[in-house]
C-alpha cells in the first residue's frame, strides 16, 4: 500500500518493472512513473492517481519513454490520463479498468450562446468563448484514457474505459488486433492523427462525439458497435456539421485527404452526424457495415469528397435524404441509392425478384434514403425494399442474408440498369437513376 502525499506514488527515474503483486496506490500526481518505460507482466494494481495513473515521459530518448502491459490486472481511476507513454504503449494482455478526468460524463457540453466553463474539471477553457468572442488558451492536460505518442498497439487484453476525454488516443498511429473494449468517451472513442488499422477484436464504443478517427481508417476486421453524436467513422476530419465547434479534438486535421478502407469485419454504426465520413475517399472490398445515419438534413448515412467505390461486402446506410450520397463506381456488385418517404424504425430489408433476402438491418431511428450494397445486387436484376418484415434468421441487430422473410410492407421497387442506381458521386440525383 502506497500514499503519495506530495507527488508520485512509485516513480523510477529509469524502468519501472512489475512482475506481480498486489499493490494499491494513492497519489497526489502520477500513481506509476518510470522515465525511460513502465513494463507490467502480472499483478493486481489498484491506482487512484490526481493526474495520470501511469506514465513513462522520457522525451529525450526515442528508444524510451515507452509502456509496455503483457499481463495483470489493473484498476484505474485518474484526474488526467490513465495509461500515457513518451513514445509507444503496446497492451498484449491484461484486464484494464479506468476512469479518467471523472469519466464521459464529465465531457464538454455547449447551448447555442456559451460553453461550459472549466471544460471537463481536468484542463483549461476550450477555445471560443461565445459569450464574450474571445479566445482562451488550452491546458496542455488530457483526461484520456490509453495515451501515446507515436504508435498504440493493442493485440489482446479486456478493456473496460470511461473517460471525459478520448478513450483510446495517439499522436501517430494505432494498430489494433484484438482485444474486448467497452468504451464510453466524452470526445471520441478511437482517434489516431495519422493511421488507425482494425484487424480484430470486439468493440462496444457505447458513447462518444466521434467513434473512430483518424487521417486514414482501415477496418479488416473485428466486430465493431459504435454510437455516436456525430461522425460515427471520420477520414482527416470532414464536416462536424451536427455540433458546435471548439470541442476537444477539433481542428485537428487540415486538407481534404483522409480514407477510409472497410475490406472485413462486422461494423454498426448509430450516428447524429454522418455515418461514415471521409474527408478524401471510402473504399469497400468487403465485411459487413450496417449504418443507421442521421434524422437531420445536414448529414448523410455516408459521406466522402472524392469518390466511394465497392467490389464487395455488404453495406447498408440508412438516413436522411438531403445530403445523401452513394457510391461513385461499383464492380462485381451493384450498388444502390435511392430515396423514398420517412419510414420508421424497424427491420428494413432488400429481396430479390423471388424474395429471397438479399440483406436486412433493423433500426431504431426514422429514415428516408437508403445506400446498398451486396455481391446479389447484380444489373439487369430486380428488387423490392421492405420495412418491418419478419426475417428469418437475423441476428441481434436484424442482418441476414440469403434467407426468407414473411410480411412487411414495400417502401420501394427498384431495377438495375448498370452497376449503380441513383448516384455516381456527386451527391443526390432527386431522379433515383443516372446520377450526375
Amino acid at each position: 500500500t502506497v500514499i503519495g502525499n506530495y507527488k508520485h506514488g512509485i516513480v523510477s527515474k529509469d524502468d519501472l518493472v512489475v512482475t506481480g503483486g498486489i499493490l494499491s496506490i494513492t497519489s497526489v500526481k502520477v500513481g506509476l512513473c518510470g522515465k525511460d518505460c513502465v513494463k507490467i507482466n502480472a499483478g493486481e494494481i489498484t491506482i487512484d492517481a490526481g493526474s495520470d495513473g501511469i506514465r513513462s515521459d522520457n522525451d529525450e530518448d526515442t528508444s524510451c519513454g515507452y509502456v509496455y502491459i503483457s499481463g495483470g490486472t489493473l484498476h484505474i481511476t485518474a484526474g488526467n490520463d490513465g495509461i500515457q507513454a513518451e513514445t509507444v504503449l503496446n497492451i498484449e494482455s491484461g484486464n484494464i479498468d479506468m476512469t479518467t478526468g471523472g469519466g464521459s460524463a464529465n465531457a464538454s457540453t455547449t447551448t447555442e450562446d456559451t460553453w461550459n466553463p472549466g471544460w471537463g474539471n481536468w484542463g483549461g477553457t476550450r477555445p471560443g468563448d461565445f459569450s464574450n468572442s474571445s479566445e482562451t488558451t488550452v491546458d496542455e492536460e488530457s483526461a484520456k484514457g490509453l495515451k501515446a505518442g507515436t504508435d498504440l498497439i493493442i493485440t489482446g487484453g479486456n478493456f473496460n474505459i470511461d473517460s471525459s476525454d478520448e478513450s483510446i488516443h495517439c499522436n501517430g498511429n494505432i494498430a489494433i488486433t484484438d482485444g474486448v473494449f467497452s468504451l464510453l468517451s466524452g470526445d471520441d472513442g478511437v482517434h489516431a492523427d495519422t493511421t488507425l488499422a482494425v484487424s480484430g477484436g470486439i468493440f462496444d464504443i457505447e458513447k462518444s462525439y466521434e467513434g473512430m478517427e483518424a487521417t486514414d481508417i482501415v477496418i479488416s476486421g473485428g466486430t465493431i458497435r459504435i454510437t455516436a453524436s456525430d461522425d460515427g467513422v471520420n477520414a482527416a476530419g470532414g464536416n462536424d456539421s451536427s455540433s458546435l465547434g471548439g470541442r476537444p479534438g477539433q481542428g485537428m486535421f487540415t486538407g481534404s485527404t483522409g480514407t477510409i478502407t472497410i475490406s472485413g469485419g462486422y461494423l454498426v454504426v448509430y450516428a447524429s452526424g454522418d455515418g461514415i465520413d471521409s474527408n478524401g475517399s471510402l473504399t469497400v472490398t468487403g465485411g459487413i457495415t450496417l449504418v443507421a445515419g442521421p434524422t437531420d438534413g445536414a448529414n448523410g448515412a455516408l459521406d466522402y469528397e472524392s469518390s466511394a467505390t465497392v467490389t464487395g461486402g455488404i453495406l447498408i446506410a440508412l438516413g436522411s435524404s438531403s445530403m445523401a450520397q452513394g457510391f461513385s463506381s461499383a464492380e462485381n456488385q451493384g450498388a444502390i441509392l435511392c430515396s423514398f418517404s420517412t419510414q420508421q424504425a424497424g427491420n428494413f430489408c432488400i429481396c430479390n425478384a423471388d424474395g429471397t433476402v438479399v440483406a436486412s438491418f433493423t433500426t431504431s431511428k426514422s429514415y428516408s434514403s437508403a445506400v446498398i450494397t451486396a455481391p446479389d445486387i447484380l444489373n439487369g436484376n430486380s428488387y423490392t425494399l421492405y420495412w418491418n418484415a419478419e426475417i428469418e434468421g437475423a441476428d441481434e441487430n436484424g442482418f441476414a442474408q440469403n434467407t426468407t422473410k414473411s410480411g412487411g410492407t414495400i417502401i420501394t421497387q427498384i431495377t438495375m440498369t448498370s452497376e449503380l442506381y441513383g448516384s455516381s458521386g456527386g451527391g443526390w440525383n432527386p431522379g433515383g437513376m443516372g446520377g450526375r
